[in-house]
């Protein structure tokens, strides 16, 4: 689930919407414009038993699911 808030200068919510992503969501890069959310959701999945016993460092544990591309548009509402 990706939420999206958007704020005003004083930090008061002006719209808010949330998103459903396919699999795990590793999103650390993204940008906007004026009509959408633009985000890439890497293909990996976790597998976080190695990391809890030890026996893995966090770089590790990432397993490529998918090595193709895949988006999902993600439609925001213009501010009046």
């Amino acid at each position: 689930m990706l939420t999206f808030l958007e704020l005003d200068a004083e930090f008061n919510v002006l719209s808010s919407s949330r998103h459903e992503l396919d699999g795990y969501a590793y999103v650390h890069d993204f940008a906007f414009t004026a009509n959408h959310y633009i985000v890439y959701n890497n293909p990996v999945d976790l597998d976080l038993l190695p990391l809890a016993t030890g026996d893995k460092a966090p770089g590790q544990v990432s397993l490529c699911t998918q090595p193709t591309w895949r988006y999902k548009h993600l439609g925001c509402s213009p501010l009046l």
